[in-house]
């Protein structure tokens, strides 16, 4: 007890002589300023000065764009795959390379590709959700299951360039953006039918030119004032507006000159085929075997008669059947 006592003194002495010091001073003169700094304009402008001054010394990081970073981290590994690993098509079957060939296997609907490709598969955690991928030889593309409808090509780039990493098919990338060279399956499969594809339009096109000219010569004899919108949609062309300046113009230009190599370059790029399939529950998991009907390969007397009133209850005899065997036995005798 004396010497809790003797501590309890020492510190409420020590408290009393820090009070006596403040007693001393004349807060009456330092009043002005501590109003300007609590209410007014000072309690207005010195936050904001502060935070200024903050984000000068600690400026503040710029956004992360995840799917672009995850896309950048696959591509090269993507592509220091390619240059280090001999086996990289090590899972594509040599029928493949031979469209005649891959076109007739695929006429059998128990081949065994397509069963093979469905069993590599890939799923992974994206900001659009849960994606199930796998790839479908017929088709020649990437289909993938998922909750979420939309989704952006860059994800799906994402994961068809860490699936043909994983399983070994570099050859099914067709993307020309990441690979330099084009894909073999491309100029075998993909580019002769695009090559069919622009010329049946160009057929569909002079087509249909021929059928409009026709038309408007028919309709020109009643309507002199008829005017087709297709013409004049292709002779309208796009002109900078007359209230520009000349350095407006220049600018303008610039742009549109711009836009049309983007469109060039947009046309002639290649890019993978991605099929949507529903969601992630109506992937079937569990793949049943295809039914198999066992035959015996024994034959003997008994086993043909079997056959026999088998095709017997089969074959039912008619009525019409009976009375043409009837009269064709009459006739002849």
């Amino acid at each position: 007890m004396y010497f809790k006592k003797i501590i309890y003194s020492k510190i409420f002495s020590s408290f009393s002589s820090n009070i006596n010091v403040f007693q001393h001073i004349n807060i009456y003169k330092y009043t002005p300023f501590l109003f300007f700094l609590t209410s007014g304009l000072g309690g207005m402008i010195l936050p904001r000065i502060l935070k200024s001054f903050y984000s000068y010394l600690y400026p503040p990081l710029p956004p992360v764009d995840k799917v672009q970073q995850e896309y950048d981290t696959q591509k090269e590994k993507f592509l220091s795959f390619c240059k280090e690993s001999q086996d990289k098509n090590k899972a594509i079957d040599p029928l493949f390379y031979d469209k005649k060939k891959l076109q007739e296997f695929f006429r059998d609907k128990d081949n065994t590709l397509e069963p093979f490709w469905k069993k590599k598969i890939l799923i992974q955690n994206t900001i659009r959700g849960n994606i199930l991928m796998i790839y479908d030889p017929y088709k020649l593309g990437f289909s993938y299951y998922c909750d979420n409808k939309t989704i952006s090509y860059n994800i799906l780039n994402t994961m068809a360039l860490k699936y043909t990493r994983m399983f070994s098919c570099v050859d099914f990338f067709m993307d020309n953006e990441v690979i330099e060279t084009h894909s073999p399956l491309w100029d075998i499969h993909l580019n002769e039918k695009k090559k069919n594809d622009e010329q049946d339009k160009e057929k569909d096109q002079n087509e249909t030119d021929a059928n409009d000219k026709k038309q408007l010569k028919k309709a020109l004899k009643d309507a002199p004032f008829l005017r087709s919108k297709k013409n004049n949609s292709e002779t309208k062309t796009k002109t900078a507006p007359k209230t520009l300046s000349k350095k407006e113009k220049e600018e303008w230009e610039k742009k549109q000159a711009e836009k049309e190599e983007l469109r060039k370059q947009e046309a002639s790029r290649i890019r993978n085929k991605f099929i949507y399939l529903g969601k992630i529950s109506h992937f079937p998991f569990i793949q049943t075997p295809t039914k198999q009907t066992l035959t015996s390969s024994f034959r003997s007397v008994f086993t043909s008669l079997l056959d026999g009133e088998h095709d017997l209850q089969n074959n039912r005899f008619d009525y019409k059947k009976f009375k043409a065997q009837q009269n064709n036995q009459l006739q002849q005798s």
